[in-house]
């Protein structure tokens, strides 16, 4: 993931050390180093935020109730949240994502959320801030929908379960509309306006019923089609890059790579070889 660093703290953020910063689409992930041990007297947030500890140990307590964290717990504060913190190690460090008011009005309009006070996470919800973690702290390059459906798939894991309807009737126009478009810019919530579904509910129901994610989908359907244009030794890598929905070579390959365990041009070469 490309950075853009804007306004950013000079060395403190949640009463931390700044480790690493960065910002975009609305979404701000903070690595924050604590290096004492100790409580720290009650105190507010206006943004809604994710805390991934990533280590130490932690414990907050909020409205008559305490959560305590462990390596990998995620907790998810609503807006306006007020608490007191007590770390219970000299060396503790979260990753912070914090939300602008456009994703958490998301939640709002669900029907199955309920806002509450601060809580943790499930499992599945601090493996997808992990894996949001290991893109932000490798700069891994993706697109805009991989990072989109990441967030929406985080927000989704704050809603009631809902188990009745069985298959959504939008599914198979869904995939449809996949096929047909995966090489364009798509976004999550381009695809929910065009179903007519929210986009929480839609990356959540999509995860169940098929699998996988929409921008996992859309990244296998990307390389499905590089595949076939590989075998043409007259058209460029940076060719079947761009037709394939990528921008540019570089992002392509790094993709290609991770799903087939080889390189465009080692691909071709093999193809070729056998040809």
């Amino acid at each position: 993931m490309r950075c853009l660093v804007k306004n950013k703290p000079d060395s403190a953020f949640f009463g931390g050390r700044l480790l690493s910063f960065c910002t975009r689409q609305g979404i701000t992930l903070a690595e924050v180093e604590y290096h004492s041990a100790g409580s720290c007297p009650r105190h507010g947030h206006r943004d809604p935020f994710f805390a991934l500890l990533l280590r130490g140990c932690y414990a907050e307590r909020s409205g008559g109730s305490t959560l305590r964290y462990f390596p990998l717990s995620l907790g998810f504060h609503p807006p306006d949240t007020t608490h007191t913190d007590r770390l219970d190690a000299s060396d503790t460090r979260f990753l912070i994502i914090q939300l602008s008011d456009a994703w958490y009005e998301h939640l709002r309009e669900s029907e199955e959320y309920i806002e509450a006070r601060p809580r943790i996470c499930n499992a599945f919800g601090s493996w997808l801030a992990t894996r949001l973690y290991a893109k932000f702290h490798n700069r891994d390059s993706q697109c805009l929908l991989s990072e989109e459906n990441l967030v929406f798939d985080l927000l989704s894991t704050l809603l009631k379960a809902n188990t009745r309807g069985g298959r959504p009737p939008w599914l198979d126009r869904a995939v449809e509309l996949l096929r047909c478009e995966f090489s364009s810019k798509i976004t999550v919530t381009m695809l929910a306006r065009q179903l007519g579904v929210h986009p929480i509910y839609l990356s959540r129901q999509f995860r169940r019923y098929s699998g996988q994610s929409i921008a996992g989908f859309v990244h296998s359907l990307r390389v499905s089609s590089a595949i076939v244009q590989l075998r043409d030794p007259n058209v460029t890598v940076s060719e079947v890059a761009l037709a394939s929905g990528y921008s540019d070579q570089s992002q392509f390959t790094k993709a290609f790579a991770r799903r087939m365990g080889i390189t465009p041009g080692a691909f071709r070469k093999n193809v070729t070889a056998f040809t």
